[in-house]
């Protein structure tokens, strides 16, 4: 740094006189500069384009978090204490982006003042691509109701899938009836795999998209019987794995058949254990028998468990 520059800068009263001619920042505004380094937008067409990489999918990426995180530590705080007296003031400081940031959390969120605030003073914002998904992904009927009255776009199979694989039977039963987008096989699919048993039935009973066969082996993997055996109706089949097959018990099935099951296994593996002990050195027997051991006592585990 030059002697001129530090002189400058390290006179007050200069530095003043300069900073009279910036811009600047308003006071409450800088809680929420790191939002302006954030292009939701850029981040959320790609990332929506499939069902399963992003509405469903939370963990594999940071978009939803994100959303979650910022509503959370920045916005709600600052509604909280100014309401929309700030709106406009702050998407005069940041644009277009700024507008965008806002529309997006109001839409997540399900701020519908916000929602209807900016749809009023700036028009519908048609042009947002995936927008109506992600109010349906969000399960804000109210905000989903608004966007569909007003002509936004942005809806796909994507706002069926994931509110159907997040449990938002409201929803689904409104884009049914107002939408044509419909949906896509994943819907009944991750419906099943999440264990909503009444978003299955709608499903079944008033849309003609179905599912995968592997619906009944996401349901029941994931300990959801009830839909599995709902399922297991329009199916001519049982979870296609093994292992699953142990522990389910269909409705007017009787137990003891599978716990017939469970005692002819570790009938096996006793006789198993025997000959390993009758034929192998004591060195293989010392390492085989208290894993065949483990396995035995998982088996039995997993078959009785209900």
């Amino acid at each position: 740094m030059s002697s001129a520059i530090a002189h400058v800068l390290s006179t007050p009263e200069l530095v003043l006189h300069i900073a009279a001619y910036q811009a600047g920042a308003w006071r409450d505004f800088i809680a929420l500069r790191p939002l302006a380094i954030v292009d939701f937008q850029a981040r959320l067409s790609p990332m929506a384009s499939t069902c399963r990489d992003f509405w469903l999918s939370y963990e594999r990426t940071d978009f939803v978090p994100t959303l979650r995180r910022i509503d959370a530590e920045f916005l709600t705080p600052w509604y909280r204490g100014y309401g929309l007296a700030r709106v406009l003031r702050y998407i005069d400081a940041y644009g277009y982006r700024g507008f965008f940031t806002l529309l997006i959390d109001a839409v997540h969120a399900g701020r519908l003042p916000v929602l209807m605030f900016l749809h009023h003073t700036y028009g519908s914002g048609c042009d947002v691509q995936h927008l109506v998904d992600l109010a349906a992904c969000s399960g804000h009927l109210d905000v989903l109701t608004f966007l569909h009255q007003n002509g936004y776009n942005g809806c796909s199979t994507s706002a069926m899938d994931g509110a159907a694989a997040l449990g938002h039977l409201h929803i689904v039963q409104f884009l049914h009836e107002h939408r044509q987008e419909g949906c896509s096989v994943q819907a009944l699919d991750f419906a099943a795999q999440n264990g909503h048993l009444n978003v299955v039935k709608f499903l079944k009973t008033h849309r003609n998209e179905g599912g995968t066969p592997g619906a009944i082996d996401f349901a029941a993997q994931n300990g959801h019987f009830d839909v599995a055996d709902y399922l297991s109706q329009f199916e001519a089949q049982k979870p296609s794995k093994l292992w699953m097959r142990f522990y389910w018990v269909r409705p007017g099935e009787s137990l003891w058949r599978h716990q017939l099951l469970l005692v002819l296994l570790l009938v096996l593996s006793v006789s198993a254990l025997g000959v390993i002990m009758a034929f192998s050195p004591l060195q293989i027997n010392a390492i085989v028998l208290p894993l065949l051991a483990l396995i035995a006592i998982y088996v039995g585990v997993r078959c009785l468990h209900r």
